[in-house]
């Protein structure tokens, strides 16, 4: 059986335990965009519906 030294196993696994991680800022930077994006047409809707139901109440 042949050893293999600590640090080429260490430089060998760490990419791989890193890449969830990364994943993980990926998808929630898509949920963040996605929060802004349904905020944004939100408030646009409610800013062109409310004059013309003001309108309409009245």
């Amino acid at each position: 059986m042949q050893r293999v030294p600590i640090i080429t196993a260490i430089k060998t696994r760490g990419p791989s335990t890193s890449a969830p991680d990364n994943n993980k800022a990926a998808i929630m930077f898509k949920h963040k965009k996605i929060r802004q994006a349904t905020l944004i047409l939100i408030a646009t809707a409610v800013v062109l519906i409310l004059p013309n139901l003001s309108r309409l109440i009245s």
